[in-house]
């Protein structure tokens, strides 16, 4: 073979073809509907899936029901599409999904666990909750404690002495702070305000807006 055809099929040998991209129906931001094979020592209490043109984003809040715990894990990976399947490359190795998706739901099967998610489409800015922005101050624990939001997503929590920043999300139910999920909720005082009940690690408290 001549050496310029020779370098050419060299050439096209080594440059790997673009991976196919998903249908575009199944890019967006999708909440937990119901899932199914979850393991029996975890209960999936939300997710969140983000899914860009090569990339998926997820966030997972469980609880643990032998000590009624809650705990979050993200992960995040890069995929490509073969054969209708997403290939997720993270840092925890390869995982191969099947995704596929009526007019309502996008079904998420981890064809390695079994584990199934069925999702529904939302809004992307979800993870942020206007009425949340503020200070808000009590005591949790018989310790001063105080969590301040911002409009921007972050956070500071001062516990005691303690005190920690950093971003904060929406899950349902749940605002994490890093890794730490507490169920929140507002109730109205005797003074007529709004306050937020926080509980987590088995605590109830219930902190005052700060003007």
């Amino acid at each position: 073979m001549p050496r310029p055809l020779f370098l050419l099929a060299l050439l096209a040998a080594l440059v790997r073809p673009a991976p196919a991209q998903p249908r575009p129906e199944i890019l967006g931001t999708w909440e937990l509907v119901a899932s199914q094979n979850i393991p029996v020592d975890d209960a999936l209490v939300f997710a969140r899936v983000t899914i860009t043109a090569d990339r998926i984003a997820s966030l997972y809040v469980f609880l643990d029901p032998d000590d009624g715990e809650l705990k979050s894990q993200a992960e995040r990976g890069r995929y490509r599409v073969n054969d209708g399947q997403m290939i997720v490359h993270d840092r925890a190795g390869v995982t191969v999904i099947d995704a596929t998706r009526d007019v309502s739901f996008l079904t998420l099967h981890d064809l390695e666990t079994d584990v199934v998610l069925i999702l529904r489409e939302a809004a992307p800015g979800s993870d942020r909750d206007a009425d949340l922005v503020g200070a808000w101050i009590g005591t949790r624990g018989g310790e001063p404690f105080r969590v301040r939001f911002a409009d921007d997503g972050t956070a500071e929590v001062i516990r005691g002495g303690d005190r920690d920043t950093g971003d904060y999300h929406v899950a349902g139910p749940y605002v994490l702070l890093g890794d730490e999920p507490a169920r929140y909720s507002f109730t109205r005082g005797a003074d007529g305000r709004r306050h937020l009940v926080v509980e987590a690690d088995n605590e109830r408290s219930v902190l005052s807006p700060v003007d």
